[in-house]
């Protein structure tokens, strides 16, 4: 990755371009697995969080005695 800037003079254009694309999936590929961790939190850990409020809030009695 380093490499780039210090050979762009020497390098053809296929090089460039491959090194480019290569560029480009090193960052594609972490933003792809943090899209993935959050929409699997937001799907399971945070529906399973509202449900369990939602079963306390309705399992509570509430007594209207004074």
């Amino acid at each position: 990755m380093w490499e780039l800037p210090h050979n762009l003079p020497v390098l053809t254009e296929t090089e460039i371009m491959l090194s480019v694309l290569a560029l480009i999936d090193v960052v594609m590929i972490p933003n792809l697995l943090l899209m993935v961790t959050v929409g699997g939190y937001e799907t399971f850990v945070s529906a399973a969080a509202i449900a369990y409020t939602d079963k306390l809030q309705y399992s509570t009695v509430h007594s209207n005695k004074h």
